[in-house]
């Protein structure tokens, strides 16, 4: 498995928040060089894991941020170090759906920068590429 650094362009949802390039690395949970899951910031399954299972990865890689998984490309839950878990979704983007794989990443942009939860709640818009959707955090938490 090949791990990558993010960057992505952050904005709220009403544009006038100031664009700004986030670089984090997240790294698949398959990934076979331990080293890139112990300096994870986001650590992501591409299904949904047994109960407890991103509470497993945060205690086995203190340093990591959130654990991901993708349900699918609209869905994602969130286990945060902090200890909240949220559920995820975006809304349709016209040109396609982003990889859903960059959608966590805007969150950590997004808490990383002093911002809180509750604010996310109002939606962030992501652009990834030529790709816009808009993030919100789902009423209940898985």
């Amino acid at each position: 498995m090949s791990s990558t650094w993010g960057e992505h362009s952050l904005l709220g949802s009403n544009g006038d928040l100031p664009a700004r390039l986030v670089a984090e690395l997240p790294v698949d949970a398959e990934e076979l060089d331990r080293a890139l899951l112990e300096n994870a910031a986001i650590v992501l399954r591409r299904e949904a894991g047994e109960p407890g299972w991103g509470e497993s990865i945060l205690r086995r890689y203190p340093g990591c941020f959130m654990a991901a998984e993708i349900i699918s490309d609209r869905s994602i839950r969130l286990t945060l170090k902090a200890g909240r878990r949220l559920r995820i979704s975006t809304t349709p983007s016209p040109r396609g759906d982003p990889d859903p794989r960059c959608l966590p990443s805007a969150v950590y942009a997004w808490l990383t920068s002093g911002r809180t939860v509750e604010d996310l709640g109002k939606g962030i818009t992501v652009r990834v590429g030529g790709r816009t959707c808009v993030i919100t955090v789902a009423p209940r938490p898985f």
